[in-house]
């Protein structure tokens, strides 16, 4: 499984992309830290591959399953910082954790 997060031209723009052989699944949980007072987006409508839903703990998750290419868009409008944590094939536990600002 080949994930890249990528940093654009623009400032604070970020391409997320994943591109999943056959059978294989990924989980990305973006949560906004805590003490980060900036605000996030991506495009919506813009998004290739990825199934995205909101957690119970205000987190967004994006969801995709093999095969499949996907990317997405990440900007911050007001600087911020922000963790992505990837679940792949079904694990329970972050397999890891890019952090980005």
């Amino acid at each position: 499984m080949d994930i890249k997060l990528t940093s654009m031209a623009q400032e604070n723009a970020y391409s997320f992309r994943a591109e999943l052989p056959e059978n294989a699944s990924l989980k990305v949980v973006f949560a906004k830290s805590a003490e980060s007072e900036g605000s996030w987006m991506y495009p919506v409508g813009d998004e290739i591959g990825w199934d995205i839903s909101n957690t119970e703990s205000g987190a967004t998750q994006f969801t995709a399953v093999g095969p499949a290419d996907c990317d997405l868009k990440i900007m911050f409008s007001t600087g911020g910082t922000a963790d992505l944590s990837i679940y792949e094939n079904g694990s329970e536990e972050p397999t890891r954790v890019i952090t980005i600002s």
